[in-house]
């Protein structure tokens, strides 16, 4: 079996394809409390059991810089555990943000989620 249940996060909701564990982010990533950025911490430490992670921004409109440090961290952490993650589905005013800061760089990142999985499974 290629693809496991859904399982949602008051944040994301996550799925298992091809043992690529696939995260599909919320429409409003713009938090404004300290307690909603840690939460969303908390739930992303959770993907940390896993060896292949994408993080799917199709749904996102926005996002609090917040948001980004969280991501930006848990990059740290996937690489110093040696998991693979990537980044796909960034829309065009969400990527300006990667562009100017040049995170890009920092990043794996892909069009669409099965270009994502498709690489990270490979």
């Amino acid at each position: 079996m290629t693809t496991e249940q859904k399982v949602l996060s008051d944040f994301f909701e996550k799925e298992i394809r091809k043992g690529v564990c696939v995260v599909r982010l919320n429409q409003d990533m713009s938090f404004t409390s300290q307690k909603e950025v840690e939460c969303f911490w908390q739930d992303l430490c959770g993907l940390l059991e896993y060896s292949m992670i994408v993080i799917n921004f199709e749904n996102v409109e926005k996002q609090s810089s917040s948001v980004l440090g969280k991501i930006i961290k848990l990059n740290r952490e996937t690489g110093e555990r040696g998991i693979q993650l990537a980044l796909c589905s960034i829309k065009p005013c969400i990527f300006e943000v990667f562009q100017i800061t040049h995170l890009k760089d920092w990043f794996e990142i892909y069009e669409t989620e099965n270009d994502a999985v498709r690489a990270l499974a490979s």
